[in-house]
């Protein structure tokens, strides 16, 4: 059995739990559900990625597009995860669909401060979404 628990079903939860068998032994975890990165979170991240390819072309001449630079702060602020395929090991990049709010919101803090300082670039923070994106 798994059940997600919440206010509403805690006391269907705790007597499904009451009626297990007692001829073995049996493992009960509980853990806090993370919600996944916000709507505008990704909007922000964009957003950002879009800027960072525009300043980046105008600054150094050289074009990357959103995408690219999309991969290229996974690896840098992510890393990679190990992941097996039909018992083929390899190592792939952290999926930024996987992350949690607050994980989300770390991962454009490092960006924002990246993008500052590496690439001079002040990135915008239109409120209407930073705000929200940011949790504040």
């Amino acid at each position: 059995m798994k059940y997600i628990v919440t206010e509403n079903n805690f006391g269907h939860v705790m007597q499904q739990i009451s009626t297990c068998p007692t001829d073995g032994t049996y493992q009960v975890e509980i853990t806090k559900v993370k919600k996944s990165r916000t709507t505008a979170q990704n909007s922000l991240y964009w957003m950002w990625l879009r800027e960072i390819s525009a300043s980046y072309a105008e600054s150094h001449g050289e074009y990357h597009s959103s995408e690219i630079f999309h991969q290229y702060l996974k690896r840098l602020f992510l890393g990679q995860e190990p992941v097996t395929i039909n018992g083929n090991h390899m190592v792939a990049m952290v999926s930024t669909g996987k992350l949690n709010t607050k994980e989300m919101t770390d991962y454009l803090e490092k960006i924002d401060h990246w993008a500052g300082s590496e690439l001079e670039i002040q990135l915008p923070h239109p409120q209407d979404i930073y705000y929200e994106a940011m949790e504040l």
